[in-house]
């Protein structure tokens, strides 16, 4: 009786042993499946942010080439060019906006995107009096607005 006993008693420690590591087993695989999504959000994240900063850097030089151009005497084929390839950017930075906008809710992240793009797109509010002066203080007022849209977003992504 005492042999039964025993080896029940082994039986039924051998299968808590096995449904606990069982346990065990199934939160680390849930623990690491969390853990790579909540990096793999990162990485998306990291890379909306790269193609918006990219997005509005080359937004902001075509809008400045394009004004540029129409004061200077080229030709104007050369500046029909430079007006497409202007809203070509605009809409890289639209599509940027809008991947970034999908993978955060973070309002203060999102709000300083959006005065980054803001900044840049005054570079294209121009007529024919717009002077170097303005165009020079819209480009500084967009060039700060975008070091801390980076700022914001490295702090974000990077948990900082």
């Amino acid at each position: 009786m005492e042999t039964v006993l025993t080896s029940v008693i082994a039986v039924l420690g051998t299968l808590a042993g096995t449904g606990a590591a069982y346990v065990l087993q199934q939160r680390a695989a849930a623990r690491n499946e969390r853990i790579a999504r909540q990096e793999q959000l990162r990485r998306d994240q990291q890379q909306a942010v790269k193609e918006l900063v990219k997005a509005l850097t080359a937004h902001r030089r075509g809008l400045y080439t394009r004004w540029k151009l129409a004061r200077q005497a080229v030709s104007a084929d050369r500046q029909e060019e430079a007006r497409w390839e202007s809203w070509s950017t605009r809409s890289a930075v639209f599509d940027a906006r809008d991947a970034l906008g999908m993978l955060t809710r973070d309002s203060e992240l999102l709000h300083r995107a959006d005065l980054a793009i803001g900044c840049s797109y005054a570079l294209g509010d121009v007529d024919d009096s717009t002077t170097q002066a303005v165009m020079d203080e819209r480009g500084d007022l967009a060039r700060a607005a975008h070091e801390e849209f980076v700022a914001a977003a490295t702090a974000y992504v990077n948990g900082i």
